[in-house]
């Protein structure tokens, strides 16, 4: 069963970490740490991952910049 990508990132065009992963032959978790430089994942594997995220041109998109509204209780 193939992992389900963003619907944005298909109807964009752009690859996704799905994509990343499969192309490097590894979980998207694992490809999700790798490209986060989390220190359990092995250095080659690390590299094959960034070298499928390159050879497929993946951008990682980040939400960190958006924030939750606030609500003020008086």
């Amino acid at each position: 069963m193939k992992s389900p990508t963003h619907s944005n990132s298909r109807t964009l065009g752009m690859p996704t970490l799905a994509q990343v992963a499969e192309r490097a032959g590894v979980s998207t978790i694992t490809a999700s740490r790798a490209l986060r430089g989390v220190a359990t994942v092995g250095v080659d594997l690390a590299e094959r991952v960034r070298a499928a995220a390159d050879e497929l041109g993946y951008v990682a998109v980040s939400y960190t910049h958006l924030t939750l509204p606030t609500i003020l209780l008086v």
